[in-house]
């Protein structure tokens, strides 16, 4: 988000950023398979005075629970509906 006089704007990141968090994510997946785990990566949006931050974060699992975290955010992200 962008402030321009009165009104804020989304702007796009650049193509550049984007390419990096996505190579910085596949190389933290890289790293963390070496140790028989996977990476779940969850983003936090914040407003603070106006202004929006994201904060991505990313969490090192043993495989076996891995395997089984789609399943549960599945679950997890419906029931609050109900």
């Amino acid at each position: 988000m962008t402030k321009t006089g009165r009104r804020s704007e989304y702007v796009p990141p650049s193509y550049g950023k984007e390419a990096d968090l996505q190579n910085f994510m596949k190389c933290l997946m890289k790293m963390h398979a070496k140790d028989n785990k996977g990476v779940l990566f969850y983003e936090t949006i914040c407003s603070f005075r106006e202004q929006r931050h994201t904060f991505i974060e990313a969490v090192p699992l043993p495989f076996e629970e891995f395997q089984d975290a789609p399943a549960y955010f599945r679950v997890r992200s419906t029931s609050w509906l109900s």
